[in-house]
C-alpha cells in the first residue's frame, strides 16, 4: 500500500517494526518521527498500533485515536489477545475510539472497553470505481464460460473458515435440484489445505461442475458485474467490504445476518441466518424466480443506497469532521 499511498502524492514513513509486540526500535522511531512532524493528531489502526500510539507519549500531547475492527470468532493469536486486554484497560485514553460498524461498537463495550469515546464511521464506496459496467459483465463472464441467459451466483472472500464455503457449496447442492441453469463461483485465496479440501466436497455434493473457483482477482468490480446474486455467508463479519462493493455495481445481495450486514444491504438484498444452506439457498432461488427485471430494481436500488449513505465522499466527510473536533479540543 505504501507504493499506492506514495503515488497519490502523501509521504509515507516506516517505523520498520517487525512483527508482535512493538520492540522499543520502533517506539523510537516513532517518537522521533512526532517530534519531527509535531502533527495535531496521531491517527492508530488495529491493536498493534494502537498500542504503540498509546505507549509514546511526546513532550507536546498529541491527542491519540484508535481505529478498530471487531470481528469475533476470529483466533489472531496469543500476543494479540494479550495486546487486546491492555487495550480495554487502556481505552479511556485515546481522544476517540472509531469503528466501522454499530455492532463493532458494542461488541468491543461488551469485551471490556469501557470508558471509550465511541466513534461508528462505516466504511466507504467508492462508486466511480464501483459501478455498473455491461461491457466488464460480457467479458468476465465471457472468459469463465457463463452464457448471458445463465444466472450466476457469486461469493468474492478469501478461503477461510470464517466466510463458510461448506454453507455456500451445500446451499448450491440444493439450488441445483431445483434450477439446472444457475452457475456459482468463488473468488478469492487463502488456506490452500482448505481449499483443495473445498473443491472436493463441491465434487462430492456433485455441483463440481457448476464451481468456479477463479483464486485471487484485482479486478473485483468487474468480478461484480458478471454476477446476477452476491453472496456473504460468513459466520462473523463487522461490516464487510465485498458486500458495499457488489451493491455500488448494481448487484443485488444475499447477506446472513452478521455484523452490520442487515444495515448495510436494507431492503435491497435479504438477509438470512448464518449456516443455514436452505435458507440461503431460498433467498438465491426467489431472486432467480424474480426474474431479471426484479433482480435489475433491487440492483439500482442498492447502488443508491451506497450513493446516499456510504460513498467515499460522505465517510471521508465524517473523518474529517472528527478529526476538525478532536484538533480543536471538541
Amino acid at each position: 500500500m505504501a507504493t499506492v499511498i506514495r503515488a497519490a502524492g502523501v509521504p509515507v514513513e516506516s517505523l520498520d517494526m517487525g512483527s508482535g509486540i512493538p520492540d522499543p526500535r520502533a517506539a523510537l522511531n516513532l517518537r522521533r518521527l512526532l517530534a519531527q512532524e509535531t502533527p495535531d493528531i496521531l491517527q492508530s489502526w488495529m491493536y498493534h498500533a494502537n498500542l504503540l500510539a498509546t505507549a509514546v507519549r511526546p513532550a507536546r500531547k498529541v491527542p491519540v485515536i484508535w481505529n478498530m475492527r471487531a470481528v469475533p470468532d476470529v483466533d489472531y493469536g496469543r500476543q494479540v489477545a494479550m495486546i487486546d486486554a491492555t487495550l480495554s484497560r487502556l481505552a479511556r485514553v485515546p481522544a476517540a475510539v472509531i469503528v466501522n460498524s454499530e455492532y463493532g461498537r458494542d461488541y468491543m463495550a461488551g469485551r471490556g472497553y469501557s470508558g471509550a469515546r465511541w466513534k461508528v464511521i462505516p466504511n466507504g464506496f467508492d462508486t466511480a470505481d464501483f459501478r455498473p459496467d455491461p461491457d466488464a459483465r460480457r467479458r468476465v463472464r465471457s472468459a469463465w464460460g457463463i452464457s448471458e441467459d445463465q444466472t450466476l451466483v457469486g461469493l468474492v472472500a478469501r478461503i477461510d473458515p470464517v466466510k463458510d464455503h461448506e454453507t455456500f457449496l451445500e446451499a448450491a447442492r440444493m439450488l441445483a435440484e431445483h434450477d439446472s441453469n444457475t452457475r456459482f463461483v468463488c473468488v478469492g485465496s487463502g488456506n490452500e489445505h482448505l481449499e483443495t479440501h473445498l473443491r472436493e466436497v463441491a465434487i462430492a455434493k456433485g455441483v463440481g461442475d457448476r464451481v468456479i473457483w477463479a483464486g485471487a482477482r484485482r479486478d473485483i468490480a468487474a468480478v461484480n458485474n458478471a454476477l446476477d446474486i452476491a453472496t456473504c455467508c460468513s459466520i462473523s463479519e463487522s461490516f464487510p467490504n465485498v458486500v458495499g462493493e457488489a451493491m455500488a455495481c448494481g448487484v443485488p445481495c444475499v447477506v446472513t445476518d452478521v455484523g452490520d450486514s442487515a444495515r448495510l444491504v436494507g431492503d435491497t438484498g435479504t438477509v438470512v441466518q448464518p449456516r443455514s444452506p436452505s435458507a440461503l439457498a431460498s433467498a438465491w432461488l426467489a431472486m432467480i424466480a424474480g426474474g431479471k427485471v426484479f433482480r435489475a430494481d433491487l440492483g439500482e436500488r442498492a447502488r443508491e443506497r451506497i450513493q446516499s449513505d456510504f460513498s467515499l465522499d460522505r465517510i471521508v466527510a465524517d473523518y474529517e469532521d472528527l478529526y476538525t473536533a478532536v484538533a480543536h479540543g471538541e
